[in-house]
């Protein structure tokens, strides 16, 4: 029989615990921490999709935006002006022999809206001044809503006109800043 040296057999038993930690170690860590790291890949791959079509979206978002701005900056900078009742009379009155303006008492559904009840007496036979109005308002630097029904009554040569508009009023007390908040 042969016999096996001292430091084959302390070699041996050396490799065999080694080999023994070695497999434990991959199958008790690195195995788990592989599937998670794949786990967490395809959630990492997912979300960088995500962030790419947000970012295609948010191109395409300011590309409209951008077109928009440019072929209505009247529009845009009517939100940064504030009503006038009186020169808003003053420019329409050639519309109508009468016009006036009441305001009406806050609503909250419209809290970013001032609310008037427009009065208006016209010389005419049919309400073609008052369309003239309507296109005419939308070029007068401010925000405004005619709100409808408009109530046409006529007394002799003369038309009463009463309708309700509303105005948006400007939120903020700083006008360089484009984000609306509540004061």
């Amino acid at each position: 029989m042969s016999f096996i040296p001292r430091q084959y057999l302390y070699l041996f038993i050396m490799s065999a615990v080694l080999l023994g930690l070695l497999l434990s170690f991959s199958i008790g860590y690195v195995i788990p921490v592989g599937k998670q790291y794949r786990k967490q890949e395809l959630i990492v791959h997912t979300l960088s999709k995500r962030v790419d079509k947000l970012y295609l979206t948010k191109t395409d978002i300011n590309k409209k935006y951008n077109k928009f701005s440019k072929k209505h900056t009247a529009v845009l900078a009517a939100f940064s002006n504030t009503f006038n009742a009186g020169k808003f009379i003053e420019i329409n009155k050639q519309y109508f022999q009468k016009i006036t303006l009441s305001k009406l008492k806050k609503d909250k559904q419209f809290d970013v809206f001032d609310t008037y009840k427009v009065n208006a007496v016209s010389k005419i036979h049919s309400p073609e001044n008052f369309y003239k109005f309507l296109q005419r308002i939308n070029h007068e630097g401010w925000v405004i809503k005619i709100e409808f029904p408009v109530h046409f009554q006529r007394d002799g040569n003369l038309i009463d006109l009463d309708f309700t508009m509303r105005v948006y009023k400007r939120l903020l007390k700083d006008s360089s800043s484009n984000i609306l908040k509540k004061s």
